[in-house]
């Protein structure tokens, strides 16, 4: 899928826990990118 860019900041307490990573609910990335890295799969 490659890199969409910057993700919304997200709080930590949003985020949701997948298959063992960390999902965002409101961009669905995984961590990082809500801390203001770069999205990616």
């Amino acid at each position: 899928m490659g890199n969409p860019g910057s993700c919304p900041a997200c709080e930590s307490a949003d985020l949701e826990r997948r298959g063992g990573k960390d999902m965002c609910p409101r961009c669905h990335y995984i961590q990082p990118c809500c801390d203001g890295g770069e999205c990616s799969f």
